[in-house]
């Protein structure tokens, strides 16, 4: 695990060095705009204003408490602006290859076999999902962690308590971990509630009542806690981004885009690992391993459920697994490992299923992307250029090859002999075919969205680039008293320094609290430009909702057209107008102002 370990560290170091952009004269870095609202936060209580986004607006506008108390002790060492998110990353591939070191023990401990350590941390450390919203400074990297980290110390409880050995030590650590992983993000209380069950189911006597009792307290006091600061600090038990993806959102409208979205997210990303996974059920030391596998499985289902419930996240269109759903794949990865071993060790029949499955896996996948893109312009890689000229000939070429592998995935399935059943392979032929197993369950799972990252970088990370940049020249070109609003309330507030007026509504209550305006799409479905823009008097207004008229009612108001989406109020004195517009045109020369 040493060269993987290396290599992994490799792929993050050339991650974080492609997220460098130019700032003055030095490089600077930035981060996901979500995370860089948690920056903002972080840096304004590491400066003394308090966790605010505003100073002076005790507004809960982030939901990710325990990541957020890190990046300000990060601000709180003096870090610049710009090297700031450098050592969040750093941080971040840190927190990556203690998950997958973690997820490996618990792997090579529950099925006694290094071969599935070492798979584990293969699929774990090269996730590009997990790497990519580790990396652009999201909590995902710490919550699966700390999820996989209480799933390990669960096991750990259960078999001390099964030997009748002391278990102070591993439940403690349990707590702690648990409420951690809850401070991060509250809704950790559901893998809270697992382990629960799961010792209720396992344990007996007096060693389930302590066990128990000690996690009911833990989740009381983590949660408990938290509801009393919001309430104290904040005035609401509830941080304002709970009302604003949920407030005026039936159960019903959430679950037609969250099912279906999670569908999507399988099939891309998890039907590989899930279809290695089922290959435990034949494992050799089944009723040894069943207790583990049921606690995995567990935690994957519950947060797929949660995914649905809440509606999906806004980015599946990315093309790999949400947020949610990230934060359990190193379960899912030990489950994933183990069958791929037990597979290896079976005869040609099980091997020629399992590549009939990846296959029918890779034509779904195609069948999926050419149904999205005929709907809503998705593509087989989003962003490319070279689809749109000849998209009838590609959504033909696309069909036809899935076709052709559900055909082969056929023909391989009802290839093999009986004889071959239950044969054990040698060991040097076990080892080859281990090996290329792993291979293509990562590739079938990780392929399209790696080959966009060698490609055109990670996603998003030209915009989020290009936002720091904005901001920092805002930062030249307009006083301090300046007032700004935005839809991405991330990297033009922070990179900026002024005060700010969050349009979609992630720090403001009023927003968050309206009804949703349009089709349902988590955080980004409410908006009143008469509270935030005509009430709110920005002197700059960079990026607009997709309201019919929203433009025609910024020049009514009078706002003058920008370069890049860009408003800002005629009559500003806080503004240099020339500054600004020559700024703007040159970090968006082909976006010319909106007429």
């Amino acid at each position: 695990m040493t060269v993987l370990g290396a290599s992994a560290s490799l792929f993050y170091a050339i991650f974080i060095a492609r997220s460098g952009f130019p700032a003055g004269g030095r490089l600077g870095f930035t981060l996901f705009d979500d995370a860089m609202v948690s920056m903002r936060y972080a840096r304004n209580l590491a400066e003394g204003s308090g966790l605010v986004w505003n100073p002076g607006e005790r507004v809960e506008g982030y939901s990710n408490l325990f990541w957020t108390l890190w990046m300000a002790a990060i601000h709180v060492t003096g870090v610049s602006d710009e090297r700031a998110p450098l050592v969040v990353m750093v941080s971040g591939a840190l927190l990556l290859l203690a998950t997958a070191a973690v997820a490996a023990r618990i792997a090579e401990r529950v099925f006694r076999s290094p071969e599935v350590a070492t798979a584990t941390f293969a699929l774990v450390a090269f996730n590009y999902a997990l790497v990519f919203w580790t990396l652009r400074g999201m909590e995902v990297g710490l919550l699966a962690l700390l999820m996989t980290l209480a799933l390990g110390l669960t096991l750990s409880v259960e078999a001390r308590a099964e030997a009748q050995r002391p278990f102070s030590v591993p439940l403690l650590s349990l707590c702690l971990t648990l409420a951690l992983g809850e401070t991060t993000r509250r809704e950790a209380s559901l893998l809270h509630l697992i382990v629960m069950l799961h010792m209720a189911w396992t344990m007996r006597g007096r060693a389930r009542i302590v066990a128990l009792s000690a996690l009911a307290v833990t989740m009381a006091a983590a949660l408990g806690a938290q509801l009393a600061f919001s309430a104290w600090y904040y005035g609401d038990p509830w941080p304002n981004t709970y009302y604003l993806k949920l407030e005026g959102v039936t159960l019903i409208t959430r679950l037609r885009r969250g099912v279906p979205a999670l569908v999507v997210v399988v099939v891309r990303n998890l039907l590989p690992l899930l279809i290695a996974a089922l290959f435990v059920l034949r494992h050799a030391r089944w009723p040894a391993v069943r207790r583990p596998v049921a606690l995995f499985a567990a935690a994957v289902g519950v947060q797929a459920a949660y995914s649905a419930y809440v509606g999906g996240d806004v980015w599946e269109s990315m093309g790999y697994t949400n947020r949610f759903l990230t934060t359990v794949v190193p379960a899912l990865s030990i489950l994933a490992a183990a069958g791929i071993h037990e597979l290896s060790l079976a005869g040609g029949d099980q091997r020629n299923r399992f590549v009939s499955l990846l296959l029918a896996t890779l034509a779904l996948r195609l069948m999926l992307n050419a149904v999205l893109h005929m709907a809503k312009g998705s593509v087989l890689l989003p962003g490319t250029t070279w689809f749109e000229p000849h998209r009838t000939a590609w959504l033909a070429v696309a069909w036809s090859l899935a076709g052709a592998l559900l055909g082969l995935a056929f023909a391989i399935a009802f290839r093999s002999s009986p004889a071959e059943r239950h044969q054990r392979r040698p060991a040097m032929r076990h080892a080859s075919v281990f090996a290329g197993a792993v291979l293509a369950v990562w590739a079938v799972a990780n392929g399209a969205p790696f080959i966009w990252w060698v490609g055109e970088n990670a996603v998003d990370m030209a915009y989020d680039a290009r936002s720091a940049q904005t901001g920092l020249m805002l930062r030249r070109v307009t006083a301090p008293e300046a007032l700004i609003a935005v839809t991405s309330a991330g990297n033009v507030p922070y990179f900026s320094r002024r005060r700010a007026i969050d349009i979609l509504g992630k720090s403001d209550p009023a927003i968050a609290h309206m009804a949703p305006v349009g089709s349902f799409l988590p955080g980004h479905n409410k908006w009143n430009l008469d509270h935030s823009i005509r009430d709110g008097g920005p002197d700059l207004i960079l990026g607009l909702p997709m309201a019919p008229g929203a433009v025609d009612y910024l020049v009514r108001l009078g706002y003058r057209s920008y370069p890049g989406g860009c408003f800002a109020r005629r009559d500003s004195t806080r503004v240099d107008h020339a500054a600004l517009w020559r700024g703007l045109a040159a970090l968006y020369p082909n976006a010319p102002a909106i007429r």
